[in-house]
């Protein structure tokens, strides 16, 4: 218990020590997500959640997601505090890079520069990949404490001897991680990858002491991880089923759609999963249709055999367990590619992406000695942070401009259909709506991710077999304080085939009443 109470009083000894990197850290996530403090703005996902909360519950609880359940439960609204979400979500990224700080500094026995360790925020903060899941605001704080969780799982973990972590340790991580999965299961890659990343400081530690290291020495500090990833994992499943059952709520597999393994021949889901590792690691063309990607991994890759130059005068032993390590730090970041045999949306890829390509430099920078090189990695993980913290906030105002082009068109639809809707003496809540065509946004800001949301209008993404962006709309009007009833898709497919050759896709809108519903034709 008293290990643990050090733990836990350690991390605020180090944010008080270490101000310039806290401060640091602080900055680049304010420039990178500040603006979503400002202007409150939701998408998909958080329009249906907002109009309909209870259905969305239920549908987190059938995936698996009974802890996001939980957590809004306990928030005790049913109408989601959106200003205080995206706060929270920030404050908790910051915590995260900020621990992750803390554990790597304790791995190393404090034998870490500053310099050393904001290579960690400056490439995880900023990441891209954290704004794909910054535009699901409903989830987004439930999402960083997940994060900061797992982290917090790992930090109770490690040590730099070899010594086994007493109970309290072991079962106080168990349920940080058990709750993690509980918000989103991928986050025992993000477990899994840093276990690897504390093996491979500890090796690093070993070697700079001259002291070789066996394999068995290696599984020997990697049975508590894969003790509480076990029992972790146990404890979520038995939890889920506990909560479907109470819940009398079917299961539903909710990558099933996404996973190519049984759903093609075996060679065929493997070339795919060939070819999408080589799209983010070695494909410039793939990097710039989808710049969430780019040379960070295949690079930080590289560099992070620079250590295996450092602990060359040890045995082979430690030489191999370096690599073993190394080798599942890299596979974990690609976790969900594998499991799935395809590239699925980037927003899959976080937190585990963004970590790994950190860590590879963290540990890059680790290595190097002479003034040159050092310069040289200084350099290079200045101008990724540049590009990273410059395309993040490029989504970031793409998002806010689309989301303000969605209101005027839902303020110019009303404009339209009140007249219409007064003239038949009716209200507009005794009407269906269907939207007809697509309206793809048009502002200058737009820069949309192959698989996100963000950038997209709700007047242009749908279902088309079922009612086009009509519900999407809807939500949009539902949540202005405008009830309209959602559109049956068999009566919405006659009124497409009416009214679909009458689209122009110029950005205009007309709107007709015909048979109780609200016909907007874009």
């Amino acid at each position: 218990m008293k290990e643990m109470t050090e733990r836990v009083i350690r991390f605020p000894r180090f944010i008080k020590q270490q101000k310039g990197l806290t401060v640091y850290t602080i900055i680049l996530a304010l420039i990178c997500y500040g603006l979503s403090l400002g202007k409150i703005t939701f998408g998909m996902d958080t329009n249906q959640y907002l109009s309909v909360p209870q259905d969305y519950l239920k549908h987190w609880i059938s995936i698996g997601r009974f802890g996001q359940v939980l957590l809004k439960k306990l928030e005790g609204s049913n109408v989601a505090n959106l200003y205080l979400a995206n706060l929270l979500g920030i404050l908790l990224l910051i915590s995260s890079s900020l621990l992750l700080c803390t554990l790597f500094a304790k791995c190393l026995k404090g034998q870490v520069s500053t310099l050393q360790l904001a290579v960690i925020p400056s490439l995880f903060v900023t990441s891209p990949f954290f704004m794909t899941q910054f535009y699901f605001v409903l989830q987004i704080f439930e999402f960083m404490l997940g994060l900061f969780l797992t982290i917090l799982a790992a930090y109770l973990l490690a040590g730099t001897a070899m010594k086994f972590p007493n109970w309290w340790q072991m079962i106080a991580a168990t349920l940080c991680l058990s709750f993690a999965c509980s918000i989103y299961l991928s986050f025992l890659l993000l477990f899994t990858a840093l276990t690897a990343s504390i093996l491979l400081l500890q090796l690093l530690q070993f070697s700079k002491q001259q002291q070789n290291h066996a394999l068995m020495d290696l599984i020997k500090q990697a049975v508590p991880y894969l003790l509480v990833f076990g029992f972790g994992v146990g404890l979520y499943f038995v939890g889920d089923t506990l909560v479907l059952q109470i819940t009398k709520i079917a299961n539903v597999d909710h990558s099933s759609n996404d996973r190519l393994w049984g759903q093609v021949s075996f060679t065929e889901a493997l070339d795919s999963l060939i070819k999408s590792i080589g799209k983010i690691t070695i494909a410039p063309s793939f990097w710039k249709i989808n710049p969430v990607y780019g040379p960070q991994f295949l690079i930080g890759g590289l560099l992070s055999l620079l250590p295996l130059v450092k602990i060359k005068t040890v045995s082979f032993q430690s030489r191999l367990s370096y690599l073993i390590c190394l080798m599942v730090l890299l596979i974990s970041a690609v976790g969900t590619v594998i499991a799935a045999g395809t590239l699925l949306p980037p927003r899959s890829m976080a937190p585990q992406f963004p970590f790994v390509i950190a860590l590879c430099f963290f540990l890059a920078s680790l290595s190097v000695t002479t003034s040159k090189l050092k310069k040289g990695l200084l350099l290079l993980v200045g101008y990724f942070t540049l590009s990273q913290l410059a395309f993040t906030t490029k989504l970031l105002v793409s998002q806010q401009a689309t989301y303000k082009e969605d209101q005027d068109r839902v303020q110019q639809l009303l404009t339209l259909a009140q007249p219409l809707v007064n003239q038949q003496h009716k209200r507009l809540s005794q009407y269906r709506l269907a939207i007809i065509g697509a309206g793809p946004a048009r502002n200058r800001f737009v820069t949309t991710v192959p698989g996100e949301m963000i950038g997209v209008s709700l007047f242009d993404f749908g279902y088309p077999d079922a009612s086009g962006p009509s519900r999407n709309v809807a939500d949009l009007l539902i949540i202005n304080g405008q009830a309209v009833q959602y559109p049956i898709p068999s009566s919405y497919n006659q009124l497409r085939e009416k009214y679909e050759s009458q689209t122009r896709g110029d950005g205009s809108l007309r709107v007709v009443i015909d048979s109780g519903y609200l016909v907007v034709i874009l």
